[in-house]
């Protein structure tokens, strides 16, 4: 599901969302815990394989977000050191391109200073990799902090539920099918309060499974947010990273 949550991130704060490497000292139980290790190597087995996930070294995705009754067309391109972000929202056009070093944004065709937070999320999505690559790093990478809570119910199916921490007021709930072992929900908690994201439909890029379409609702059941990829390749040129002059 990482691959979609790139864009989720970096949309709410183009139109507040800002990533952040943890910062709290981090265990993660994949590397302590037999069934921490077995639920998380059976997930990334279900999404095609560690082998075929990293061998997707470059994405371009197009997703369709609605929200409340605005909408919004994003398309994102990355490769293993560089991405772009575009967003068209509201008759605003915005691109954010991070090379590793350097962020340069763009709203309605001017250069404009990126907002505060945005070159160190792109930099930690850089960090995690194209495409579903992100599901190694957040839930193997050794600097996380990640613990196994056992068995909760989800939407009436018994969910294995990994407990991740990224921030100490941002914590995320996998729901892990132990049947298809495919994620099918994420549980967010932070300072905006609790979010359910769904996952409603899957596809396939290059034998990786990913969420195609994702639902986010609120505990009430009030849907706020929806995400629909409509466009996976690795088709594009490396110029759509040369900024405008």
């Amino acid at each position: 599901m990482n691959c979609i949550r790139k864009a989720v991130g970096l949309v709410a704060a183009l139109i507040a969302f800002s990533c952040a490497a943890p910062s709290l000292a981090a265990t993660n139980e994949y590397y302590t815990s037999a069934k921490a290790k077995e639920v998380i190597d059976g997930l990334i087995k279900a999404y095609g394989g560690a082998d075929k996930i990293k061998a997707v070294d470059r994405i371009k995705m197009v997703i369709e977000d609605a929200q409340q009754g605005a909408n919004a067309k994003i398309t994102l391109y990355q490769t293993k050191s560089k991405i772009r972000m575009d967003v068209n929202a509201g008759g605003v056009a915005a691109t954010e391109i991070f090379d590793g070093k350097t962020i340069t944004a763009v709203v309605n065709g001017t250069r404009q200073p990126a907002p505060p937070g945005h070159q160190d999320s792109l930099a930690e999505e850089l960090r995690e990799g194209p495409f579903q690559s992100g599901l190694l790093e957040v839930l193997t990478g050794k600097d996380r902090l990640l613990t196994y809570r056992g068995k909760k119910t989800f939407d009436g199916k018994e969910c294995d539920v990994i407990e991740r921490v990224k921030k100490a007021n941002e914590i995320y709930d996998h729901y892990i099918d132990p049947e298809t072992h495919r994620e099918v929900a994420r549980v967010s908690h932070d300072a905006d309060g609790i979010e359910v994201q769904k996952v409603e439909s899957f596809g396939e890029f290059k034998g990786v499974i990913y969420p195609t379409k994702m639902v986010t609702q609120k505990p009430n059941g009030i849907v706020v947010r929806t995400f629909k990829v409509t466009e996976v390749s690795s088709d594009f040129d490396e110029s759509v990273f040369n900024a405008a002059p």
